[in-house]
């Protein structure tokens, strides 16, 4: 009777390290995807600020454009304004 005592206490402790060591493994890898999260919405949000800034940018292109063939305009080097082209013919 006293082996069986003591190989189902030697058995629980096995089972008990094992389970032990498996939940602080998890929990390692909870803690490391968390991490990840946080940075991938930082990256996320980065690439969202950049994406607004190509989208102005591609804005002030195309009012360029637009100024430059509709309106014979062009961009000062002095100043970043339009001014009318000196070359204007109707």
């Amino acid at each position: 009777m006293k082996v069986y005592i003591a190989l189902l206490l030697v058995i629980t402790g096995a089972i008990w390290a094992t389970h032990n060591n498996c939940l602080m493994d998890i929990s390692k890898l909870e803690k490391e995807v968390s991490a990840e999260k946080k940075n991938l919405e930082g990256l996320k949000k980065s690439l969202n600020d950049k994406q607004l800034e190509y989208d102005k940018i591609a804005d002030l292109k195309s009012l360029e454009l637009e100024m430059r063939q509709k309106r014979n305009m062009e961009v000062s080097s002095e100043i970043n304004y339009f001014k009318i082209n000196k070359n204007f013919n109707n």
